[in-house]
């Protein structure tokens, strides 16, 4: 029973999944390709990224998030907010879309190479392959993902470039800026700030605003130099 406990704990499942999703990965590689597990990048606003998986490839760079959800899950490209569904529909959870997450991603590891306009391509998996209502170019089962990294063409990054942008990168996995437990506690600040009505980027009221439309939002009070913009 311990142990049956042990693995429905949300870290154990997270961690399951990656292991998944990176023997797909393995798959889908050439020779000299870089995989890189679980690093911790810093972004060009003052915070930090934990990503799963980054692929430096002769067919470019990935940036994959894994997710590891059971259900049904729904949600689409351009929707902020994506819906779990489980025990048959009686329970039904509200989700950050992980394509909008992983964009985060992505523009903190391309601020590590400013004078660079390096194409990294933003890779969602869901381990457990609960993709069937998820309408998305960037969202994969994990044998849908080999498919896709050996369809992608050969000749986008040299040899000699992999091994310098896999080097920059992994300089953060070998010091890193921070651990995953203060990364946590990071995230867990943040949000605090956004219940408080604190922009969380410059310190700022968050303020209720109006599309044209006439929805509402809490918008940054200190825009356009501040641009963020409250989840609801």
């Amino acid at each position: 029973m311990a142990l049956l406990i042990i693995n429905h704990l949300p870290a154990v499942k997270g961690w399951k999944g990656e292991r998944k999703v990176r023997r797909y990965i393995l798959k889908g590689m050439n020779k000299n390709d870089v995989l890189i597990n679980d690093v911790i990048v810093p972004g060009d606003d003052g915070k930090t990224s934990q990503i799963d998986h980054v692929l430096v490839s002769s067919k470019g760079i990935f940036v994959v998030e894994t997710k590891n959800y059971s259900g049904r899950i729904y949600g689409k490209d351009g929707d902020m907010n994506w819906t779990q569904v489980l025990a048959y529909g009686h329970n039904k959870n509200r989700l950050y879309s992980p394509v909008f997450q992983n964009t985060t991603h992505i523009r903190r590891l391309n601020s590590l190479f400013p004078n660079e306009k390096l194409n990294m391509n933003n890779v969602v998996v869901f381990a457990q392959g609960n993709v069937k209502y998820i309408d998305s170019e960037y969202v994969f089962a994990p044998r849908e993902l080999k498919r896709y990294l050996k369809g992608c063409r050969n000749d986008l990054l040299q040899e000699s470039d992999i091994q310098r942008i896999a080097g920059a990168i992994n300089t953060y996995k070998e010091n890193p800026i921070e651990t995953n437990k203060e990364h946590a506690e990071g995230i867990r600040e943040t949000k605090n700030k956004i219940n408080a009505n604190i922009c969380p980027r410059c310190g700022s009221a968050l303020v209720l605003r109006h599309t044209k439309d006439g929805r509402e939002f809490y918008g940054c009070s200190n825009y356009p130099k501040c641009k963020f913009i409250k989840k609801k």
